[in-house]
């Protein structure tokens, strides 16, 4: 069974908030100058930049290829670094063209001193550029910090690297983050221990987690690319629709049951209408999910709370509405009393009526059944988060380790959805372990707690591998004429891979941080 890996996010670090040049930054943003926070609303965004380890890249890296052509886009600022050599005390050597070059100097007051120098140009939105940087940083104290928690940490969580490696990553972050890079992509075992003090300096990731990253922030600048080199352009409308069916590839089989039974009979018309409403809302549902990450990456002041919030609510209502169009459309197709089509949810008993019980029958759908079957239990979860919104009973609340348990782990968004303990109970009763797959946990003062994003990603995961195997197993599974004009007769003829040109072949999951379709 395929699990949900959550995409890692961008947020924007602002452990120097007190910074009186980056508070006036984020106050009174410049126009059209390449600086400043990168999720913030002005008439010219800036570049993303990103530096990225060399010395540790694994050869296994599935994506490389996608990657390469996102840090190669014209908006995005790419230098290379070789961790190993940041101890070097040669001055007199220049930068290489497309490395960062860091050298160690004479220890000052304040500790060790790191300079860092480029040589290479840098293109801004504006038609301006610059054709060199340099400049320095004094890591002392998280040198410190990183030892101390190193010396802390279970032999299980630091078996992989040795605190010098660990000191190197906490210097190398701190060069980044002085010479103004977003991202710093690694591939270290270091890298990857998010118990680390670094990563509330800087963002590291890897390549494969940079892939999905770097493709939001494009799609937030309006660039809607996809393919294996991103050479295939799109309309903001054409790329959410074409990832809706490169999520959920099965979805296409209802125009081709609806195409082989004829379109104009009122009941081809009818599930015609409600499938391309389905799209429609389940696209602007995966928008949605882009303008939570904006948020969620943004400085948190209280109207991108109010945002995220929102955002969130729409998502919800998008998903759930994209289900339950689904869900009529296939009362329709069932040949069931039209009369009762709004008693059609996937989310409740109809669901064991219509479907379960429906196709239990056949031995060669056990497998699938039981997965749809779990499915459906995570869409009731959605369907009560949709439900409570209408009482207000999902709010924001900072992402404190106090709030919750002990034990808890660390969360991915810097914010968390609170429910209260009416919702979380009803939550709770609809399986042993649900609330804990979802990642709620109770809080001292009532009600429970999950990382907001956690709810999000896999919110819209579970709802579009539930559509794409509930297609599945419906449209393969012919009925007879006398129940059904939609869902009889011979099966229509599906190619087995979509067209590269229709944008289904281009990584688009990938691209958007969700896993792939199972093979049908």
């Amino acid at each position: 069974m395929q699990q949900n890996v959550v995409m890692r996010i961008f947020r924007e670090l602002h452990e120097n908030s007190d910074d009186p040049l980056r508070r006036k930054d984020r106050e009174e943003p410049s126009p059209t100058k390449d600086e400043g926070d990168l999720f913030i609303h002005r008439p010219s965004p800036r570049k993303f930049r990103v530096l990225l380890d060399v010395e540790h890249l694994q050869h296994d890296m599935p994506h490389a290829q996608l990657f390469e052509a996102l840090v190669g886009h014209w908006r995005v600022f790419s230098l290379a670094v070789e961790a190993g050599t940041i101890v070097s005390t040669d001055f007199s050597t220049p930068a290489r063209s497309g490395f960062l070059k860091v050298c160690h100097t004479i220890a000052a007051a304040g500790g060790p001193v790191y300079t860092w120098s480029s040589n290479d140009k840098d293109e801004h939105p504006d038609g301006s550029s610059t054709t060199a940087a340099y400049g320095f940083t004094q890591p002392q104290m998280q040198i410190w910090e990183t030892v101390q928690t190193y010396r802390r940490l279970e032999r299980r969580d630091r078996g992989a690297f040795r605190l010098n490696d660990a000191v190197t990553q906490a210097i190398l972050a701190e060069v980044a983050r002085d010479a103004g890079f977003d991202l710093l992509v690694s591939e270290s075992p270091v890298a990857g221990c998010r118990l680390l003090p670094v990563h509330d300096r800087v963002v590291v990731v890897s390549r494969a987690e940079a892939v999905p990253v770097l493709a939001h922030y494009l799609r937030r600048q309006h660039i809607f690319l996809s393919g294996r080199l991103l050479n295939l352009k799109h309309s903001r409308h054409n790329y959410y629709e074409q990832a809706v069916h490169a999520l959920a590839p099965a979805l296409r089989g209802w125009e081709a049951r609806v195409a082989a039974a004829g379109s104009t009979s009122e009941v081809g018309v009818d599930v015609q209408s409600r499938y391309l409403t389905a799209i429609s809302r389940l696209a602007r549902a995966l928008e949605s999910r882009d303008d939570i990450i904006w948020s969620l990456g943004s400085y948190l002041t209280a109207p991108v709370r109010e945002d995220c919030m929102d955002d969130f609510d729409h998502l919800l209502l998008l998903l759930c509405g994209g289900v339950d169009v689904i869900a009529r459309g296939l009362h329709v197709a069932l040949g069931l009393d039209p009369k009762n089509v709004q008693n059609a949810k996937l989310h409740a008993q109809w669901y064991i009526t219509n479907v379960g019980n429906r196709f239990s029958d056949r031995p060669t759908e056990t497998d699938d059944l039981a997965e749809l079957d779990r499915l459906q239990i995570n869409l009731r979860v959605i369907f009560e988060l949709r439900n409570s919104i209408h009482n207000v009973q999902i709010r924001s609340v900072p992402a404190l380790g106090s709030l919750v348990g002990e034990g808890a782990r660390r969360t991915e968004a810097p914010i968390l959805a609170h429910v209260t303990a009416d919702i979380a109970a009803k939550i709770s009763r609809i399986g042993s372990d649900v609330s804990t797959e979802w990642g709620f946990q109770s809080t001292y003062g009532g009600g429970a707690v999950a990382d907001l994003w956690l709810i999000a990603d896999k919110a819209v995961a579970t709802t579009f591998r539930f559509l794409d195997l509930l297609s599945r197993i419906v449209l393969r599974n012919p009925l007879p004429d006398s129940a059904s004009a939609v869902l009889s007769g011979q099966i229509p003829e599906m190619p087995e891979r979509l067209t590269p040109w229709e944008g289904y072949e281009d990584h688009l999951p990938t691209l958007l941080g969700l896993p792939s379709p199972h093979p049908g």
